[in-house]
């Protein structure tokens, strides 16, 4: 995508969109709001500090995260069961 038509997508000037590339100036708030929203990214990707890229892949990676608590304390349990089950043996 071309600068001119991200900054036509977000409603800013294309040297606003060249001044954010080059770090030569700070992008606003709402400027930012609208550039995840146009690249479907997070504002995280967009500072290099994450590895999901969009809202969906950060909303999996939560899942997943959830997935593997769960799955832990199913282990713990299992093993609770298994162990009061011997002793009563």
């Amino acid at each position: 995508m071309s600068q001119v038509e991200l900054a036509r997508r977000i409603g800013c000037d294309r040297r606003a969109v060249q001044m954010w590339e080059k770090g030569e100036h700070g992008i606003s708030r709402t400027n930012l709001d609208q550039l995840t929203r146009v690249l479907d990214v997070t504002e995280t990707y967009l500072a290099g500090r994450g590895k999901a890229r969009t809202s969906q892949e950060v909303h999996m990676q939560r899942l997943e995260d959830k997935v593997d608590q769960l799955q832990a304390k199913v282990d713990e349990l299992l093993a609770a069961l298994h162990s009061a089950q011997e002793r009563s043996t």
